[in-house]
């Protein structure tokens, strides 16, 4: 089984966007795996900074929560994150 690594470094504002459509399906190939789990903890910040509620953000890094909860809320964050990015506020991916 082949391992996808969407990322090298921390996002970067170039390519936030396609990051994140890599890490969704790196998710969809391999679920929440270990991978998937340290990129996910970068999200935090561009998350919260974008206006997500702490509580979703909290529910896509627990691993507890169940999957489809999990992957509501990617998708959810991941709106959010490219909406702020589109308006111009690129301090959210600043590394």
């Amino acid at each position: 089984m082949d391992i996808i690594r969407p990322y090298r470094d921390l996002m970067t504002l170039h390519d936030t966007f396609s990051q994140l459509d890599l890490l969704a399906g790196h998710i969809d190939r391999f679920g929440y795996d270990d991978v998937a789990q340290q990129y996910l903890r970068q999200l935090r910040r561009p998350a919260m900074e974008a206006g997500v509620p702490q509580p979703m953000v909290d529910l896509l890094t627990d691993t507890a929560t169940p999957t489809p909860v999990r992957n509501r809320a990617f998708g959810h964050i991941a709106s959010l994150i490219a909406r702020h990015l589109r308006r111009g506020d690129h301090s959210a991916c600043a590394a």
